[in-house]
């Protein structure tokens, strides 16, 4: 039968902040770092299944 594990309060999450403002390429790093994100993979086995990034 599935069972739901708890995980502890830190879990290793963290949220990102790449800021982009002003900066000429920043269509083509946000570019990028999409790619990034979509290809990154998730340890299914000790997670977090959960990650952040806050691109300006």
């Amino acid at each position: 039968d599935p069972v739901q594990r708890i995980a502890p309060a830190d879990i290793g999450f963290s949220l990102q902040l790449q800021v982009l403002t002003g900066q000429a390429d920043a269509e083509e790093q946000l570019l990028a770092i999409t790619a990034e994100e979509a290809n990154e993979g998730f340890d299914l086995l000790n997670g977090p299944l959960v990650r952040g990034r806050l691109v300006r």
